[in-house]
């Protein structure tokens, strides 16, 4: 859902039931970096924010519980990787960047849904 200010961002299972739900913040400091509340039907309330020290190699950082997970994507690379410390969750490649777009998800570990790193990349293409 998109306004002048606000992107709010929603994903729904193939019942049309609401699963994840993402609003950004809006406050004086998400001006420098972005950050998102996201609610999440088995995970609960969550915070992404965005830790990008360079444009070109743009990062975001969620914990989950005691696990901390990094969105990532490096230069000129059509391939976005969500990480823990140990290990790779998942990698997202698409064709191109601008709609349409071909987009696929590839979970290699963890207990994270699809619905929700569906809702991650989508808000870190967003900010990138």
């Amino acid at each position: 859902i998109f306004d002048e200010f606000y992107v709010n961002v929603e994903v729904m299972d193939s019942n049309s039931n609401m699963v994840v739900t993402a609003i950004e913040n809006k406050s004086l400091q998400s001006m420098f970096r972005s950050n998102w509340v996201i609610e999440c039907k088995d995970k609960g309330k969550l915070i992404l924010e965005d830790r990008t020290k360079i444009k070109i190699n743009p990062m975001m950082k969620l914990v989950i519980d005691d696990t901390t997970y990094y969105l990532k994507k490096g230069i000129a690379n059509n391939r976005v990787r969500l990480e823990s410390s140990e290990q790779t969750i998942a990698e997202i490649t698409y064709d191109k960047i601008i709609p349409p777009a071909t987009v696929s998800i590839e979970k290699k570990q963890g207990d994270l849904s699809l619905h929700l790193i569906a809702c991650l990349y989508y808000i870190f293409m967003l900010r990138e």
